[in-house]
């Protein structure tokens, strides 16, 4: 998932230190979601945890190209 995330957005979109470390990326935000108790992790892969259940609903915004190169976000 993290590849195809990088492949939708590019990896510019990304800070500095996580644009040629997409895995470095996907380590941190793991990470991040376990201590805020959204997820833990399991060998294998993750568990979600219930109280995740309260972001369920929310819609990713991409990052929109315009046609003199300017980004935006859409919300659809």
């Amino acid at each position: 998932m993290i590849d195809e995330l990088y492949d939708e957005l590019g990896a510019a979109s990304f800070t500095v230190a996580w644009q040629h470390d997409p895995r470095g990326l996907l380590a941190a935000a793991l990470s991040f979601l376990a201590d805020l108790r959204l997820l833990r992790l399991v060998p294998g892969g993750v568990l979600v945890l219930p109280a995740a259940a309260r972001y369920r609903n929310i819609k990713l915004a991409l990052p929109v190209r315009h046609a003199n190169g300017q980004m935006a976000m859409e919300f659809s």
